[in-house]
């Protein structure tokens, strides 16, 4: 072979390259962007959760939450004289022996 045929192969190849590294970079350019109206939808939904679950577990007693959680098989961190419980990683927030409030960070 010539080397005008090796530089015409070399060529080919380096073009070759190029086109997949590109693919490759929208590809991930969409995925991205897809992934991330994902975890926006997916924040939105938990917010709808974290809304209907205060409404329905209003006014109950830390106990009454606590058994439900492990009746159920949640881990449930609940440490004595503390104002807060978590489920899982949610936390509980409580006042006057009632839920008072639910944080999903």
């Amino acid at each position: 072979m010539t080397s005008s045929t090796w530089l015409r192969l070399l060529l080919v190849v380096s073009m070759a390259g190029n086109a997949y590294l590109l693919y490759k970079l929208i590809d991930h350019g969409v995925s991205i962007t897809y992934q991330a109206d994902e975890q926006a939808r997916r924040g939105q939904q938990l917010a709808a959760l974290s809304a209907l679950l205060m409404e329905y577990a209003k006014g109950d007693s830390r106990n009454a939450l606590v058994q439900r959680a492990k009746q159920v098989g949640l881990h449930v961190i609940d440490k004595p004289g503390e104002n807060y419980f978590w489920i899982d990683e949610i936390r509980f927030d409580i006042v006057d022996d009632r839920l008072a409030d639910i944080k999903l960070d």
